[in-house]
């Protein structure tokens, strides 16, 4: 039984993953992973790999009522006929819970202990001002648990009792996620420095060159020489979730935007 390398696991990823926001979430399961591998003394490669790869057929199969192809079904079979660890292929099945698959080992309820609560921490950092995963701490990962018309789809009891079976103490692996998308915020686009899909607007050279205006405060000076504010942009639905899941209908609609992310099909599917 054979694995991949990480970076031919990432090639993988960009060829059947174009969303950004699937990507993300992918990248931020491995994280999560790799995390409790180190925690656990396990196979680093093998926990961190199994995180990347899990949700990899989902943007291209998403019927889950499909049973030859729907996810994760095609991804499966992939591994399978590239003869990777049987371990891996386990734990990817049975993160799909209505394939009723029993979860046997710690790599098995670990993924799905990690998976959703990675996808509520990432809608935590996507409403911040800054879209930094460094912004975000565990008392508001904790409040936004509680607020279960945010990330509506994750199912707070079903993902409780995931976690409850990895045998670890919610806030603890709540930190112990947070920590590992935080060390890992610059791959995932999320290190700060506002808005990552929509920049602060780039001052022109020419601007520049006659003493500029100090694009760090958002002002321009005026005629008289005093300076005055720019108009602060909107707040959009862009600035709250992935530019995939934009909508233009008002905040809640924001927040129901991040519960239909990819992380929360597996509810969908329930539903």
């Amino acid at each position: 039984m054979s694995l991949p390398s990480r970076t031919e696991a990432k090639a993988l990823l960009e060829e059947w993953v174009e969303n950004q926001n699937l990507r993300r979430h992918m990248l931020s399961v491995e994280a999560a992973m790799r995390a409790y591998a180190r925690h656990y003394g396990e196979d680093e490669e093998l926990w961190g790999l199994t995180g990347l790869l899990h949700d990899l057929d989902y943007e291209r199969h998403p019927e889950m009522e499909d049973t030859e192809n729907g996810h994760p079904r095609t991804a499966l079979r992939l591994f399978r006929e590239r003869g990777w660890d049987a371990r891996l292929i386990h734990a990817v099945e049975a993160h799909a819970t209505f394939l009723g698959v029993p979860r046997e080992s710690r790599l098995d309820k670990a993924l799905l202990a990690c998976d959703e609560l990675t996808g509520l921490i990432l809608a935590c950092a996507y409403v911040r001002p800054d879209k930094a995963l460094a912004s975000v701490k565990l008392r508001s990962v904790r409040r936004k648990w509680k607020d279960k018309a945010f990330t509506a789809a994750i199912d707070r009891d079903e993902n409780m009792a995931y976690i409850e079976a990895l045998g670890e103490p919610f806030e603890e692996h709540v930190q112990r996620v947070l920590t590992a998308m935080q060390e890992a915020a610059a791959e995932l686009d999320l290190a700060g420095a506002g808005n990552p899909h929509r920049p602060y607007r780039q001052v022109p050279d020419t601007i520049a060159a006659r003493g500029g205006y100090s694009q760090r405060f958002g002002s321009a000076p005026s005629s008289g020489g005093r300076r005055r504010r720019l108009p602060s942009r909107p707040r959009n639905i862009w600035r709250m979730t992935p530019p995939a899941e934009a909508s233009t209908t008002g905040a809640r609609s924001s927040l129901q935007s991040c519960s239909e992310a990819p992380f929360s099909h597996r509810a969908r599917a329930s539903s």
